[in-house]
């Protein structure tokens, strides 16, 4: 992808190094493709114990509530019978990153969800 003089400026005037001006130009130029992320709903593990969802699960991070499995890239868990049934939420590791800052030590599902809902809910307005 060809970008824009003012994005090679931008580089310039945020790095001096030109090894991390171009690092940042190609970062720009061919995003990196970022696993998706499904959150088990339940307090019942018995579709994730089965190992009923049919993905590829990568090794958790260290920061990763267990209730989250990070995904390997290119799946789409969204299209899945389980997704469809409710058994589990679908999000980018940001988001699972944000949320578990936010939210602080979480013990269950339900404050993790309720954390979620809230980063993501729009406010009523009158």
């Amino acid at each position: 992808m060809k970008l824009s003089a003012q994005a090679h400026k931008l580089a310039r005037q945020l790095f001096d190094d030109e090894s991390r001006r171009a690092a940042f130009i190609q970062s720009l130029s061919a995003p990196r493709d970022y696993q998706p992320a499904i959150l088990w709903t339940g307090d019942d593990d018995t579709a994730r114990a089965e190992g009923a969802a049919p993905f590829g699960i990568e090794p958790p991070l260290p920061w990763q509530p267990v209730f989250v499995d990070r995904l390997s890239s290119g799946q789409r868990p969204g299209q899945h019978v389980l997704h469809e049934q409710g058994a589990f939420y679908c999000l980018d590791m940001s988001s699972v990153f944000a949320a578990s800052v936010m939210s602080g030590p979480v013990s269950r599902r339900s404050a993790a969800l309720r954390a979620m809902s809230a980063m993501f809910s729009v406010p009523n307005t009158p």
